[in-house]
């Protein structure tokens, strides 16, 4: 006896000499295959070699839990050590009585049991089927004569008298005979134990194939116990699930009744599983919802397909939205017998995502009418991902043409290496960069612009966010100032600037030279101190007249008298 796998490795054996053939191997693979005790006939591992060992086995697969490999027990018989042994005794004293045990094989009778009138290993003697008159061929041939007796002619030749029949669930034949001759000799009553021995011997091989057609039906029996109790486990498991689960799961037959409900569907029902099982939709919901939900039973079950719909419910907390998947059920014809379906509650979910579609039409409004540029830079791909309209009209694209392009496209200033290089250094310091730089226009002109960027991460994907100002029209401001102080400057008119509380804050040039002030002594002076007494006359008269040499402002800067006219 041994326990092997699939492949045959023993895993316990109770014999060292115990190794699986290729007939053993193919009864085990069989075995596993379709789940049945399987036997081999009697058979050697090498045909050829008649001295070795006769087998007859046993194999029975055995029941294993998921992720274990399938194992099986074999049973291996010596035929010689016991079954042999035993037919070749007669029951009561004869000289030539015997048991034959035989199959077809081809075009012969092969003996598996040895010859006690020519001996011999078994396995090893044949008679062809072309022997119409011998015993073993007439009962072969002739399935009817089984349990007749009739006088024939045996494997010598000789004259006898024997009865045979098939072994049941085997493709064995078994004889028993006797020579004529020694029947005549004989007494009746010895005759008559022969025949009740025979009968005897083959009662006893009809009980032994009695007791493995139950032994394999004892284990098929085993087998479908053991499927039960799986199954039995799984659905004890599925309804653990189904109530411990926050979605609303249950079964409706082809009518739309409910079969099954989940301890979810009852709470947010308001009622409890008795009440709901039996009944349809109509008992749950109002008719709109419930014509609904019915007209998507029918369409799942026409279908036969997995279908996904949305649907908004009245319920005892009220109004809801769920995502309900629904799919058909089958019979074991492979019909389909009704649906199956779970819901989730997605009203949260909605309310979040309208709030999160009104805060992004937010967002892109604020950011679509700044007058500044403002990009989303892919670091991998150098296109922009996310841009508002100012980023691409101040360039004289479209949005759909500024989404092909790259950095690299709008650069005006710096080469490709250089470029990537700067943005690189931004990303990995992960710092705000500002600087300037030059954009090329869709119709190839240069602007120049102030550029801001910072790095970040969106779900694992490097970005710059970056912020675009046109510095042309400062620039020019700043000329068209500067050209403007210049002239102040340089004006030989006096020109004083004070701020709203006549606070002075500039002066120019032929003011200094005209009222002999320094600069530093009139900035931050009230404009009114001009004529209150403290300014020389003649200075003081002159402001707003042509230049010509001023005195000295320090030497007279305390003298009075002088009014500022």
């Amino acid at each position: 006896m041994a326990l092997v796998d699939g492949e045959g490795q023993q895993l316990l054996t109770t014999g060292e000499s115990f190794v699986p053939g290729p007939i053993l191997m193919d009864a085990v693979r069989r075995a596993l295959r379709e789940g049945l005790v399987v036997e081999t006939s009697f058979y050697r591992d090498v045909a050829s070699r008649l001295n070795d060992p006769v087998h007859l086995d046993f194999v029975v697969p055995m029941a294993t839990r998921p992720g274990v490999p399938p194992l099986v027990l074999v049973l291996q018989a010596d035929p010689a050590r016991s079954l042999f042994g035993y037919l070749n005794t007669w029951p009561v004293p004869s000289r030539t009585a015997e048991t034959l045990l035989f199959r077809r094989d081809g075009n012969d009778l092969l003996f598996i049991s040895p010859l006690r009138h020519r001996p011999g290993p078994p396995l090893s003697e044949r008679i062809p089927l072309s022997r119409r008159d011998a015993f073993s061929v007439m009962l072969a041939e002739h399935p009817e004569r089984a349990g007749r007796a009739f006088e024939a002619l045996d494997y010598r030749g000789l004259s006898i008298v024997g009865a045979g029949r098939q072994i049941p669930g085997t493709d064995w034949l078994m004889v028993v005979k006797i020579d004529q001759d020694e029947i005549r000799e004989a007494s009746r009553g010895l005759i008559l134990w022969i025949i009740l021995a025979s009968g005897f011997a083959l009662f006893a091989f009809c009980v032994a194939g009695v007791l493995i057609m139950m032994r394999r039906e004892l284990a098929q029996a085993h087998r479908r116990e053991e499927a039960q109790g799986r199954q039995l486990r799984e659905l004890q498991l599925l309804d653990a699930i189904a109530d411990g689960s926050t979605d609303s799961i249950f079964v409706k037959d082809v009518d739309g009744q409910y079969l099954f409900v989940s301890r979810e569907v009852s709470r947010l029902s308001g009622r409890s599983a008795e009440e709901l099982l039996g009944r349809d939709d109509a008992h749950l919901f109002a008719p709109d919802e419930a014509a609904h939900a019915r007209q998507t039973d029918q369409a799942v079950m026409a279908a036969n397909a997995v279908m996904t719909f949305e649907e908004l419910l009245k319920t005892p907390g009220g109004l809801r939205t769920f995502s309900v998947t629904k799919g058909p059920l089958h019979g074991p014809d492979g019909k389909v017998t009704g649906v199956f379906g779970i819901a989730r509650d997605v009203t949260a979910l909605r309310r979040d995502e309208e709030a999160l579609r009104e805060r992004e039409e937010i967002y892109s409004a604020i950011v679509n009418q700044a007058t500044d540029g403002i990009v989303l830079l892919d670091m991998q791909s150098w296109c922009f991902t996310e841009f508002n309209d100012a980023a691409c009209h101040s360039l004289g694209y479209s949005r759909e043409e500024f989404g092909r392009l790259t950095v690299h496209d709008i650069q005006g200033g710096l080469a490709a290496e250089e470029l990537e290089a700067l943005l690189r250094s931004i990303e990995t310091r992960g710092e705000t960069r500002n600087f300037d730089s030059i954009h090329r226009r869709a119709d190839g002109s240069l602007r120049q612009v102030e550029l801001s960027y910072r790095a970040i991460e969106i779900r694992g994907r490097s970005y710059l966010a970056g912020i675009w100002r046109d510095i042309d029209d400062k620039r020019r401001a700043a000329e068209q100032l500067l050209k403007l102080s210049l002239a102040v400057e340089q004006s030989p008119v006096s020109v004083i600037i004070t701020n709203t509380g006549g606070m002075i804050e500039y002066v120019n040039r032929a003011f200094v030279e005209r009222s002999g002030y320094p600069v530093e002594e009139v900035v931050g002076k009230q404009a009114g101190f001009l004529k209150s007494g403290q300014t020389p006359a003649a200075p003081t008269r002159r402001c707003g007249q042509p230049s010509r040499p001023a005195r000295p402002g320090r030497a007279n800067s305390s003298t009075g008298g002088g009014t500022g006219g």
